[in-house]
């Protein structure tokens, strides 16, 4: 999660600001994880006490089984894989989101697509959101009987129709910015989420990224990589196929588009706002936000809401000319989970989308000081009223000193 590209969602395309935000993104989500105690059990007959917190503590764990345990049966291999597997369903968070109340069905379900052989299962269907939200995604567990099922971070849900263009949408439609500021940035290659950087330096020195530069030691290997300004090719954008009227068929590589961005909500007025679901509404605003910019505030409710983000999919260009560089070039990206995920049951739970900042910041300044201008109506209103109700019994109170007799 912390190297996928987001892919830069914008709804009014701009450049401006987008390095900050993408740092601050990785230092936000770069929190202390959790240990996890459990026991293993061993060829031997043996049970041992496991203690993790990350994958780099397997290589020391696996190294005191063995020692303590000489007479073991099972590589060094196999443990890593026995304990990585187990660290991973052990950071597995249950799936939450908008669900159906019970004996309810989804409206306007238009795709039930099964993920491969994993057992879950994904609808289409109205979104629970609201009826402006449009069609959103959906995911459950096939079968009653089947068992619990783990997804992990970085494995692929669905894909993300679109085509590449030289030029950005129209304000207001969606478009995707391709656009590297990080070696470190996950994207799939052969099948494989894996660092650009590491694709970089496997290909040799001679090896580009369309539409950026990279910037590489004495010895060839990269050390950073940035958008190259002047690229005005088709790669540098990306529009996404969102079009609900289109007549074409849908499958697992043209769905990624119905997904909502559960970060974000409507408040009483209509407008839309970032959503808070473990803060009070009810508190005042600046106890919530002074000490927090908005762009903090939607990554930490995006955090806490979605669970799927874009990822870039690349490959080496098809029409790479003898003699000239080769070229890394961007495909439609796919949606992949962003945490480990348990499913536990066959109730459709709708699942959110991390849009990006980005996308909502034109809107949501707008909202706020929308929200803003209702507040100080409410107050003008009610000084209003206490004004006339004073002004209004101090007759009576006159009136009632002169004559004392009438109530």
């Amino acid at each position: 999660w912390l190297g996928v590209a987001d892919a830069l969602l914008l709804r009014v395309p701009t450049l401006r600001g987008l390095n900050h935000r993408r740092s601050f993104c990785c230092r936000l989500f770069a929190q202390k994880e959790p240990s996890f105690v459990f026991s293993l059990s061993l060829d031997n007959g043996a049970d041992v006490r496991v203690s993790l917190t990350s994958e780099e503590d397997l290589s020391r764990e696996v190294a005191r089984i063995v020692s303590e345990n000489p007479d073991i049966k099972a590589t060094r291999e196999n443990l890593t894989t026995i304990l990585r597997d187990q660290l991973m369903k052990m950071r597995a968070e249950p799936l939450l989101g908008p669900k159906l109340d019970p004996g309810q069905r989804l409206n306007d379900l238009i795709a039930t697509l099964p993920i491969g052989n994993t057992g879950v299962v994904l609808d289409v269907a109205q979104s629970l959101l609201g009826s402006s939200a449009g069609h959103g995604l959906f995911l459950r567990k096939e079968g009653l009987d089947s068992p619990e099922i783990t997804m992990y971070r970085g494995q692929p849900l669905c894909g993300y129709a679109g085509r590449p263009s030289e030029t950005p949408r129209a304000e207001g439609g969606r478009t995707i910015v391709i656009y590297f500021t990080s070696l470190d940035a996950d994207v799939f290659f052969e099948n494989d989420l894996q660092p650009l950087g590491r694709i970089i330096a496997s290909k040799g020195n001679d090896l580009e990224v369309v539409g950026h530069r990279i910037q590489r030691d004495i010895n060839g290997f990269p050390i950073a990589i940035e958008p190259d300004e002047k690229y005005t090719g088709q790669y540098r954008y990306f529009i996404p196929d969102c079009d609900e009227g289109q007549d074409l068929p849908l499958n697992l590589m043209r769905v990624g588009s119905f997904a909502n961005d559960l970060a974000i909500t409507s408040n009483q007025f209509g407008d839309i706002c970032i959503n808070h679901p473990s803060v009070d509404d009810s508190s005042p605003r600046n106890e919530r936000e002074d000490s927090k910019g908005e762009s903090e505030e939607y990554s930490r409710a995006s955090a806490n809401s979605n669970i799927l983000a874009l990822s870039f999919r690349m490959e080496l260009d098809s029409e790479h000319k003898e003699g000239e560089p080769r070229r890394l070039i961007p495909l439609p990206p796919i949606l992949t989970f962003t945490k480990n995920v348990r499913f536990t049951t066959t109730t459709p739970i709708e699942v959110g989308c991390h849009y990006g900042y980005q996308y909502w910041e034109e809107l949501l300044p707008e909202n706020e000081s929308r929200a803003f201008n209702y507040l100080e109506l409410a107050k003008i209103i009610l000084k209003a009223f206490l004004w006339a109700q004073m002004t209004s019994k101090k007759p009576v109170r006159r009136y009632e000193k002169e004559s004392p007799h009438l109530k």
